[in-house]
């Protein structure tokens, strides 16, 4: 509690007190028994005195407290006071919100039974002193929201402004209002400001209006172009009010996404044109890939008995080279093909997803492969094509003829947690970065051929299902890809 509020309140009702009863100094102690507050008649209590009345008054309240009670102070006083058994009246005070604040004392110079009627003045001095302060604190309490108020809006890049139900704007911040030219800022408070738009953006803007006051919300992403010349992209949110009159209103904000929209919509179009790219690009070239693996393979054939040793290899290194390049193709076309088409979710078996899938990655015998008996609800195909490259990976990185692989899941709040196990060479701390990266081989290409596109693809898929992967060394060997995945809670 404001000290100073308290005292101003108490001193102002002091004047009241002495003005309509015979007491002749009152006083307040609240409930930390540490603040009290002094008002007394002119000469009727020397200033020396004070403390040992206080004093006396905080012991009182110790010792007996009670709703309302008289009584008269006992000698030992005396000697302090220029009173003899003066009599006194103390009522307990609740200034904030009906909570029990502390004492309010009425001392006289007169030892005399309190009658009833002063009492009841005293009552009301007493609901007096509280009033005052109430209001003071609730005062004080819209100064400061006032001051907090003005410093959110004032100092806010936002445009922050208020309608009434007539669309007309009632009230506007800086940011709003430096978006009009300072000749027209006078035609901003009391209008709807659309007068200056075309009838099809003033439409647009009025349905918003509309939406929020008869639902109580709207939300819209649009351009504007304003008086000042400058248009923007906004993002405005529209809540409707009602003041205490039950008139309703509705608060706006709107927020400038111009540079941001500017961008996704840059780095959305370059995506589209680095895939359209790709995808040509791999269909493009593989035409006349074709022909010249299939032209070398007609020069081995017809002229196996023409040519030397040397040549034929040459040869032989053009087809491979040919076939390692429609490798390469066939993976940036399904690179370039991830996120343009959506799957839906269905429920999976784990353990028969992998059997299933079992002839799509080059397996010897001696490897043995193993999933769990877990039920997902997730997009088939996208999760197949991570669990082939993985696999795959796998098995084709192995430093051993055999070798086991094991496939587990774990489900939490928000994830699979699908793990994807193998007991293989592992990959050095200063490569993990590097595998994932489009077309990086950890091992020459000459010794395992691929192109380099698996675990870029695995990357690329997971994180359009706002998932993401983590690469993880084995405490004994081998290493173990970890994927997050988001599930709907729907399996």
């Amino acid at each position: 509690m404001n000290k100073a509020i308290v005292k101003s309140a108490f001193d102002e009702t002091a004047k009241i007190s002495f003005s309509v009863s015979g007491h002749d100094i009152m006083i307040l102690i609240v409930d930390d028994l540490e603040s009290h507050y002094m008002a007394f008649r002119e000469a009727a209590l020397p200033e020396c005195r004070h403390e040992p009345v206080i004093t006396f008054f905080k012991t009182l309240v110790s010792d007996k407290p009670s709703d309302f009670f008289s009584d008269v102070i006992p000698d030992e006083l005396n000697e302090y006071c220029a009173f003899s058994k003066a009599s006194y009246v103390a009522l307990r005070v609740c200034i904030l919100e009906n909570k029990f604040s502390g004492y309010l004392f009425f001392l006289g110079n007169i030892k005399r039974p309190i009658p009833e009627r002063e009492q009841q003045v005293q009552r009301m001095i007493g609901r007096e002193l509280c009033s005052r302060i109430r209001l003071s604190v609730k005062d004080n309490q819209l100064i400061e929201s006032q001051q907090i108020y003005q410093l959110i809006t004032e100092g806010n890049p936002d445009l922050i402004f208020a309608k009434d139900k007539d669309y007309k704007i009632v009230f506007a911040n800086d940011a709003f209002m430096s978006l009009y030219p300072p000749e027209m800022r006078d035609k901003v408070i009391g209008y709807t400001t659309v007068e200056e738009y075309e009838e099809e953006e003033a439409k647009a803007f009025l349905m918003q209006d509309t939406l929020a006051l008869e639902s109580g919300f709207s939300e819209t992403l649009e351009k504007i172009a304003f008086p000042s010349g400058s248009t923007r992209i906004l993002h405005t949110t529209k809540k409707r009010f009602f003041d205490h009159k039950r008139k309703a209103y509705i608060l706006c904000v709107a927020r400038d996404v111009t540079e941001r929209e500017t961008l996704i919509g840059q780095l959305e179009k370059s995506n589209r044109d680095l895939e359209q790219l790709a995808y040509v690009a791999s269909h493009d070239l593989k035409a006349p890939l074709s022909a010249i693996k299939r032209l070398s393979s007609w020069v081995i054939e017809d002229c196996t008995n023409l040519l030397p040793n040397e040549s034929q290899e040459h040869l032989s290194l053009i087809v491979g080279r040919c076939e390692r390049m429609s490798l390469l193709l066939d993976d940036l076309l399904a690179y370039a093909k991830v996120n343009r088409q959506s799957y839906e979710c269905e429920n999976i078996n784990l353990s028969q997803l992998v059997d299933d899938l079992a002839g799509l990655w080059d397996s010897p015998e001696s490897f043995v492969i193993t999933a769990a008996e877990a039920q997902l609800y997730l997009p088939k195909t996208p999760l197949s094509t991570v669990l082939v490259n993985l696999i795959s990976n796998a098995i084709k990185h192995h430093h051993k003829h055999k070798g086991v692989i094991r496939v587990i899941c774990q489900k939490n709040t928000t994830h699979y947690v699908i793990s994807v196990i193998d007991d293989g060479p592992g990959i050095p701390d200063k490569l993990k970065r590097k595998a994932f990266e489009m077309f990086q081989t950890l091992r020459p290409r000459d010794e395992v051929e691929g192109s380099g596109m698996g675990l870029s693809m695995v990357k690329k898929l997971i994180e359009s299902y706002n998932g993401n992967v983590e690469l993880k060394n084995n405490e004994y060997g081998g290493c173990t890809f970890v994927i997050h995945w988001p599930h709907k809670g729907s399996d």
